[in-house]
């Protein structure tokens, strides 16, 4: 069984693989004037919620269509016979493609060299996504326990804001889907995408609050742009972090 410290390890050093086939530009247009002036480096989290949200969509239309042709990527580790490295292939193939459609629109823009990434931050925003991506059904399962544990979500019904549907919250606290109430979950995903979206932050927020802030905290190191989860709002933040009133 993979640990999540291995876990940890291993979707880093694939990710190194990534800047091998991401070609860099030395462009140094007008780009962010107001970045330009501060220095400050564009934010990693939004590219890496994206990927996540794709990974997502991927998902859903794998597991309700008929049978996936080799167009679809796959990325469901729940899938029988499918192996980790192949979901782990499959997401960092996602990473790889939102980083070149990426560096395409900042050569298209003429954006300057601080609005890009740089090859440390690649390979961060590919570790985060495969880190996610293979965690998925646990992350989900923490995030339906967090939200069924906060009792305003329920009084105002705000389960979209966290990107599920009621049902998976309901009942006795199983939190393995299956079955209808699966397909519905995954229906729902596939065609709503701010519920994708939701979804997709949720999932990243507890994945650095649980597995990669400790994992780095315990090693005494740090990665570019951090790991703070502030691409969301401070009452669904509160809730999966289990410190609301």
């Amino acid at each position: 069984m993979i640990t999540p410290a291995k876990y940890f390890a291993f979707t880093f050093a694939l990710s190194c693989l990534l800047p091998t086939v991401i070609a860099f530009s030395s462009n140094s247009g007008s780009g962010d004037v107001v970045r330009a002036s501060t220095g400050n480096r564009p934010s990693l989290h939004p590219i890496v919620i994206n990927c996540i949200s794709d990974a997502l969509r991927c998902r859903s239309l794998a597991h309700l269509t008929a049978g996936n042709d080799g167009t679809i990527p796959t990325v469901d580790v729940e899938q029988k016979g499918v192996k980790p490295i192949d979901i782990a292939m499959a997401a960092s193939q996602i990473a790889t493609d939102a980083l070149a459609n990426r560096e395409i629109a900042c050569k298209a823009d003429e954006s300057s060299d601080l609005d890009k990434f740089v090859e440390a931050e690649y390979q961060v925003i590919a570790g985060r996504v495969v880190g996610v991506v293979m965690r998925i059904p646990d992350l989900e399962s923490t995030l339906r326990s967090k939200v069924r544990s906060a009792p305003w979500v329920k009084k105002y019904k705000d389960y979209s804001s966290f990107g599920v549907i009621e049902a998976e919250c309901d009942g006795d606290g199983n939190d393995v889907l299956s079955g209808e109430l699966k397909d519905s979950c995954l229906t729902c995903l596939k065609d709503d995408p701010l519920l994708r979206m939701n979804r997709a932050e949720c999932l990243l927020a507890i994945f650095l609050d649980e597995v990669e802030k400790p994992k780095l905290e315990l090693l005494g190191e740090s990665l570019p742009g951090g790991c703070d989860v502030d691409f969301m709002s401070s009452d669904r933040l509160e809730v999966l972090r289990g410190s609301f009133q």
